[in-house]
């Protein structure tokens, strides 16, 4: 992610926790073939989407009126934010098992926009790629408690070492964010690899 200064942005905020929530009861019906079709088609849409305005002007002008409200400037003529969640909400239903899932999507669907909150009222961009302690600490947060109600949901015991593994996964995914690569991509992918592996 670029070090851009990010303003305050409710509407983005809540469309990215209510696809969270779409996806997480998605997940719930259990139909792997709904899940994979669902996650790849929404995959090859925005990436059609990302080609398309490149060489359209027309579908350029939909895009950026679409977003009109909650972009940054990045994303004028850049991936999107939009395009990398899809993106990692595609990978892990595709390759993480049910559990893990759960686990990514929740962590990024309320992380994120509690982190970039918390960051944005306490935070003074203490850490790389703009980010502060207390953005980062309340991913963290969001993770492992993330991890420990899965384990509630599929009658696991609750083991707090791994969720607190699960968090700081996301975390550090989060700073180590930068370039290309968008923290709506990695954020899903790392807790969901950290809650498989542990």
């Amino acid at each position: 992610m670029s070090e851009e200064r990010r303003p305050p942005n409710l509407r983005r905020s809540l469309f990215h926790a209510a696809s969270g929530i779409a996806c997480l009861a998605l997940l719930a019906l259990g139909d792997e073939r709904l899940i994979r079709w669902t996650a790849g088609c929404a995959a090859a849409f925005v990436w059609t989407v990302e080609l398309l305005r490149r060489v359209s002007p027309a579908v350029q002008r939909a895009v950026l009126r679409a977003l009109a409200g909650t972009q940054r400037a990045h994303e004028e003529h850049g991936v999107t934010s939009g395009t990398w969640y899809v993106s990692g909400l595609a990978l892990v239903a595709f390759f993480a098992p049910p559990a893990a899932r759960y686990v990514g999507v929740a962590t990024v669907a309320f992380g994120d926009p509690l982190a970039s909150a918390i960051g944005r009222r306490f935070g003074r961009g203490e850490l790389p790629g703009g980010r502060s302690v207390a953005g980062s600490t309340t991913l963290l947060l969001v993770g492992a408690a993330s991890s420990l109600a899965v384990d509630v949901c599929f009658g696991a015991p609750l083991v707090w070492p791994r969720a607190l593994a699960v968090g700081l996964a996301a975390a550090v995914a989060e700073l180590a964010s930068r370039g290309p690569l968008d923290d709506n991509l990695t954020v899903p992918v790392a807790a969901a690899a950290a809650a498989l592996l542990l």
